[in-house]
């Protein structure tokens, strides 16, 4: 029973005595540090998934204001965050051969760009690559490059500006709209084959329930999806010469019956074609061929009798 207690006492004695050796590398050299826990070090609320790295470096950042530097360890390895603006030019440009080591690190069989990169380069490696990118990047050549890099920030800027531009339309006019996408609007599904138009248009219909209409993009010119059945009354009826331009088209030559619907014709073709339309389907010559169409349709369902049978 003594001899339990005894090597018991030893071994707290000795988880002490470890921990504390390990845990106090910043006390002994005057360096502030976050209270640690044993053996995960100040980084335990990842481990249990609670805080990423980013957050928890962000805590020990923004709860040491006024210090220069702070340690921390990474389970029971000492690292050490630099705050000051000085310290990080210093590291990071005259002292960073002492420094090069950090904790990203890049594989160059599955990534070869990144995993050149020196910053995430260790030892000699992280010399030979230095010294290969040194000799590339001189103050002369940095100045060359200079005219391009201006071009590239036009250039981007003028695309998002153009981008901004034309997918500010329904914006502007205070229509709800779906979210877009850059150069394919709302109809990028489409494009890589995971939907149809139907069902982009579809889910539009549905996840706008309440509004009379939706604006939304095909690529980048605005369209408009009506919901409002009195709306889409005064657009097919009465103001549909205002609104005969849709999507749909049928190819001249292809299909001589289809291609002159007036739905699917625009301009001056379409108001042409629609003034014979008209004076064909009048109350009164609908009237006399009700008689006609339900002998057609007697007779097409007699014929499926008579197949069927």
């Amino acid at each position: 029973m003594w001899l339990f207690i005894l090597l018991a006492v030893i071994l707290v004695g000795l988880t002490h005595w470890f921990l504390n050796g390990a845990y106090g590398y910043w006390r002994k050299r005057g360096v502030p540090s976050p209270p640690t826990k044993p053996w995960v070090g100040n980084l335990g609320p990842s481990i249990i998934l609670t805080k990423s790295l980013g957050q928890i470096y962000t805590d020990m950042y923004n709860n040491y204001k006024g210090y220069q530097y702070i340690g921390f360890y990474k389970f029971r390895k000492p690292g050490l965050l630099i705050r000051d603006v000085e310290l990080i030019k210093n590291l990071t440009i005259k002292d960073f051969s002492s420094f090069h080591d950090n904790d990203i690190e890049g594989d160059e069989e599955l990534d070869p760009i990144f995993g050149k990169n020196p910053f995430v380069l260790k030892g000699k490696r992280w010399k030979v690559v230095r010294s290969q990118v040194t000799a590339a990047i001189t103050t002369g050549k940095i100045k060359n490059m200079f005219n391009i890099m201006v071009n590239v920030v036009i250039l981007v800027g003028l695309t998002h500006w153009f981008l901004n531009g034309a997918y500010g339309y329904w914006k502007k006019r205070g229509v709800p709209s779906p979210p877009t996408k850059p150069w394919v609007g709302n109809l990028g599904p489409s494009i890589i084959l995971t939907k149809s138009l139907g069902q982009i248009y579809t889910d539009m219909y549905n996840n706008y329930k309440g509004y009379q209409y939706i604006g939304y993009y095909k690529i980048q010119q605005p369209g408009l999806l009506i919901r409002d059945v009195e709306l889409i009354k005064n657009v097919i009826m009465k103001d549909f010469s205002s609104f005969h331009d849709n999507d749909v088209e049928g190819v001249e030559g292809l299909d001589p019956i289809f291609e002159r619907n007036p739905f699917v014709l625009k301009g001056k073709r379409w108001k042409v074609v629609r003034s014979q339309v008209t004076a064909a389907i009048t109350t009164g010559k609908i009237k006399n061929m009700f008689n006609i169409m339900v002998n057609v349709g007697k007779n097409l369902a007699n014929m499926n009798s008579r197949i069927l049978t």
